[in-house]
């Protein structure tokens, strides 16, 4: 799957929330999440232009994620493969084992909402 990401900034968030419920988008989560990206040489958590893989925990809920280097475009468009795993210690282990340095974590809470459209694109408000 391709991920096409855009950020926007200077927004109303409120307004745009409120917006998005009044067309049906529906909640997928109001939770702390917790990821952890894994480096090695070509892997970055910040740079999109190289690969970058991590490991997040939403509630119950641990995938793992790797992401290609962004292509060229005016948006972050990235192809996106993203597997569920039975615990976030195996996960974990299991990326550690493949030479995979665990980089710092990052917290945070998210609300995100989603509504599909034209049977094929779904929005996501974070």
């Amino acid at each position: 799957m391709d991920e096409i990401e855009l950020k926007f900034l200077d927004i109303d968030v409120k307004e745009i929330k409120e917006k998005l419920i009044s067309v049906g988008a529906k909640l997928i989560f109001d939770s702390q999440t917790e990821s952890y990206p894994f480096l090695k040489d070509g892997f970055s958590s910040y740079d999109s232009n190289m690969n970058y893989l991590r490991i997040r925990k939403i509630d119950d809920d641990v995938k793992i994620t790797y992401k290609a280097p962004a292509k060229k475009s005016e948006m972050t468009n990235r192809e996106e493969i993203e597997i569920t795993v039975d615990s976030y210690e195996n996960g974990i282990k299991l990326l550690e084992n493949l030479g995979f340095v665990l980089g710092d974590v990052f917290k945070k809470h998210r609300i995100s909402r989603n509504i599909k459209f034209l049977s094929r694109y779904e929005i996501k408000i974070s």
